[in-house]
């Protein structure tokens, strides 16, 4: 008997469709069909990964892909003899588009990774934005809003500014230590003017500002309160911090100022209604003292929701829970 190879008898099936030729082609079953489907899938898949790996960084992980690749490829393809070898190449073909467009897709929504150096520089630059916003931590349970205050000196430079305007209305109803202590505060401190207190004036080629009188037309700010405004501002210009977060900490920075600039005229507002409520703020049971400076401090724009929003951005980024 004559013997006939297995090839031989598929290529009849296919090419004759029975023996006397000329017939239909088989039809296929649903079985076929559903696992013709599964071979597309399967098939988009690897083609995909193949297509990731040719752009993997890691020349190891794109070697193992595509030998991985090309296993599941085979035994997916050649495991189903119903498929002419037309029917294979359609297959393949339809799908590495779909798996290329699909890949192209990801690709263009995929972030670009951030290369490593440049990644450690800006965990470290959020890590330290985090501390600085963090200090100072002697009483670890005080409101977020007074600590960072505290961390821009408020408290302490509005007090002396005020007692820095008695000093200039009534020098004699202060002590010598007293004045000795403003001094001392005061030290390596910037004059902040107020422009709309002061009239510039030219005097040939020499710049002057004339004070109006009886009235403040500046704020003394403090070497801490000035350190720590140029340490917040660094960040603003920081390429090692994302966008977002640059742009929170300018609006904090902005507001810090708008807190400075606001001291001149709410004091010169008191001032005008009675010199009292500056030169006895600190004098105990008269009905003048805080006043002025309680009304600073409630019309002070809020540090807390600026720095908070800085904190979540650091921590989203970081991947930090809490």
């Amino acid at each position: 008997m004559h013997h006939v190879s297995r090839q031989t008898r598929r290529y009849a099936e296919r090419h004759h469709y029975g023996a006397g030729g000329g017939g239909k082609p088989p039809r296929l079953s649903w079985h076929q069909r559903w696992r013709g489907v599964l071979s597309a899938i399967e098939t988009t898949i690897v083609l995909g990964l193949v297509i990731g790996a040719l752009t993997a960084a890691d020349m190891i992980v794109t070697a193992s892909l595509l030998i991985a690749s090309f296993c599941v490829s085979g035994v997916s393809i050649g495991s189903y003899p119903e498929l002419t070898h037309g029917k294979r190449a359609t297959l393949i073909g339809v799908s590495g588009l779909v798996a290329a467009a699909l890949w192209g897709f990801m690709y263009w929504r995929h972030e670009e990774p951030i290369p490593g150096p440049l990644l450690v520089a800006q965990i470290a630059e959020m890590t330290t934005l985090a501390q600085f916003l963090s200090e100072p931590e002697e009483i670890p349970d005080q409101n977020s809003e007074d600590r960072l205050k505290k961390l821009f000196d408020f408290p302490d430079m509005i007090r002396n500014n005020v007692l820095d305007i008695k000093r200039k209305m009534s020098p004699e109803s202060m002590t010598q230590p007293q004045l000795t202590a403003l001094d001392n505060y005061f030290l390596d401190s910037i004059i902040a003017a107020d422009s709309r207190f002061l009239t510039f004036t030219t005097e040939g080629e020499d710049n002057h500002y004339v004070i109006h009188y009886q009235t403040i037309s500046w704020i003394r700010q403090s070497k801490k309160y000035i350190e720590n405004k140029k340490r917040l501002a660094s960040f603003t210009t920081s390429i090692s911090l994302p966008v977002d977060i640059r742009s929170w900490v300018t609006e904090l920075d902005k507001t810090i100022e708008d807190n400075s600039n606001s001291f001149v005229p709410l004091m010169n507002e008191y001032l005008k209604m009675d010199p009292r409520y500056i030169l006895e703020d600190e004098v105990g049971g008269s009905r003048y003292t805080q006043v002025a400076t309680k009304a600073y401090w409630t019309q002070c724009k809020p540090l807390t929701p600026k720095a908070n929003e800085i904190i979540r951005l650091i921590r989203q980024y970081l991947k930090v829970d809490k």
